[in-house]
């Protein structure tokens, strides 16, 4: 594969990368998954002071222990958040075509399992760890591991099958 092919790819794999996370995310493991919570005035006076000091703030009740990531409201313009999405998914299709160029001469159930080692590490170390130390629902880290598991190996066989019909 060269550059030019590994750049289409990239394109490709980006695109489908996008649209599988903004639909998959709407499933109950993604904003489904997460309540809005009507908040005391005074809880959100100390959320609006903690982001003049950086961007988490802490809650601890007798009952409840609450990790509040804030960003000012600004911070969540819907065509920063679309660009940003889609430049990350764009990296990450370019990471999967590299592999897949350098693997090239694998059988490509090799290939994909790679693919799927990959993408389990990559779920563990992130969804899982955001588990135990955000206090992530499991059932918001299970899915989103088996949703990036999915459209990693997804995308690669699609990209590997294109691949095969370029030689």
């Amino acid at each position: 594969m060269d550059i030019g092919q590994i750049l289409v790819f990239t394109g490709i794999g980006g695109v489908i990368l996008f649209l599988w996370n903004g639909i998959t995310n709407n499933l109950p493991w993604g904003n489904g998954s997460v309540a809005s919570v009507d908040t005391a005035p005074e809880l959100g006076k100390a959320v609006d002071a903690q982001l003049q000091q950086g961007h988490r703030a802490l809650f601890l009740s007798d009952t409840v222990a609450a990790i509040i990531v804030a960003r000012p409201l600004s911070y969540y313009s819907i065509p920063r958040y679309f660009a940003l999405e889609f430049v990350t998914q764009v990296a990450v299709a370019l990471f999967l075509s590299i592999i897949l160029s350098l693997t090239a001469s694998l059988p490509l159930e090799n290939q994909i399992l790679l693919i799927f080692l990959i993408a389990s590490v990559a779920s563990i170390a992130i969804y899982f760890q955001y588990a135990n130390w955000w206090g992530f629902s499991f059932q918001l880290a299970l899915g989103s591991a088996i949703n990036l598991i999915i459209s990693w190996c997804g995308v690669s066989f699609i990209l590997s099958l294109l691949l095969m019909t370029s030689l």
